[in-house]
């Protein structure tokens, strides 16, 4: 029973991200079907490629959930496919950015999670998945900092691709991007430092340094 709860809310989990991604994002104009086959098709074609790019806890956590449902007599495929629902609603981001700037879908991806492994974006969202503190005011806090880690990743990946867009190989194109902007990097570097040696989520710490990435990646070459 509790296996069965665990797959349930996942399923949840994605509806509730999805619908709230589509809402405050403002993605719901026009056609419905047009936006649903628009949509439709470019997440199959990136769910097997998505849980191939994640890394860090979010890696680690839906392993386990995969390995977990598998031993609930489903099959593997199955099984991995339940257990990554939740993270799926981030190709949402990546369909966004390829589909606004006419980017390669598969490319956007590898330079989405990459990007965000890059500059310790992971971090963040590790540190958010971890906190456990109830209330509204709390869920509402990690909801809005997930939009904006959201934000600045999607900010971040039409940076370096727009940087050079012949380059196809993922790790050349953050390196390219990366050397024209050091001052940049050493400046958000020594912000991450302040937050590392931090003892406790502090999620006003938070907030300020993700606009502070922002704005560095506004100013970006």
């Amino acid at each position: 029973m509790s296996d069965q709860f665990d797959m349930l809310y996942n399923l949840r989990q994605l509806i509730n991200l999805s619908t709230r991604w589509f809402i405050r994002g403002n993605h719901l104009k026009g056609d419905l079907q047009e936006i649903i086959t628009h949509y439709g098709e470019r997440i199959r074609a990136l769910e097997s490629l998505i849980p191939t790019l994640m890394a860090g806890y979010t890696k680690d956590y839906l392993e386990s959930l995969s390995e977990k449902f598998a031993k609930s007599d489903l099959p593997v495929d199955i099984a991995r496919r339940i257990g990554t629902f939740r993270a799926i609603y981030t190709a949402l981001n990546v369909i966004e950015v390829a589909s606004a700037n006419k980017f390669d879908l598969e490319k956007t991806a590898k330079v989405y999670f990459a990007s965000g492994e890059r500059m310790n974006l992971l971090w963040f969202r590790d540190q958010i998945a971890n906190d456990s503190r109830e209330g509204h005011w709390n869920t509402l806090a990690r909801l809005t900092l997930r939009d904006d880690l959201d934000i600045a990743q999607r900010a971040l990946t039409v940076a370096i691709m727009n940087n050079d867009k012949k380059e196809e190989s993922t790790v050349l194109l953050i390196e390219k991007w990366i050397g024209k902007n050091l001052g940049f990097l050493e400046r958000w570097d020594k912000l991450l430092t302040l937050l590392h040696s931090s003892n406790n989520t502090d999620y006003t710490m938070f907030f300020i340094a993700i606009r502070e990435l922002l704005g560095l990646i506004h100013v970006s070459k």
